[in-house]
């Protein structure tokens, strides 16, 4: 298995600076999938994920605050959403090992 690392690209210019909905990016094939939130910044971060690209997104965490939230739920594809936005800039990485490989 390889490690899969990629960040998410946040709204705003530049982006991490604006509330909004990343895109969202298919996670299907990563085991041990985990998102981790950085930065310096006021705001709330939802991570979002459903189990098939026909359903809606759900909220599986919510944070307001740097750390790693670990997806424990198998989703096909995985997205953020940034409000309550004041202040400073916010990064997304999510990464797991592609069971694929």
């Amino acid at each position: 298995m390889r490690d899969v690392r990629q960040p998410f690209v946040l709204p705003g210019d530049p982006a991490g600076t604006a509330t909004g909905t990343t895109l969202p990016e298919a996670v299907g094939h990563i085991q041990a999938l985990a998102v981790q939130i950085a930065g310096t910044f006021t705001a709330t971060i939802k991570i979002k994920g459903r189990l098939h690209p026909s359903l809606p997104m759900v909220e599986i965490a919510s944070v307001s605050a740097p750390g790693i939230t670990a997806v424990s739920s198998p989703v096909s594809d995985i997205e953020l959403e940034v409000s309550a936005y004041t202040d400073g800039t916010v990064s997304a990485w999510f990464a797991g090992f592609n069971a694929q490989q």
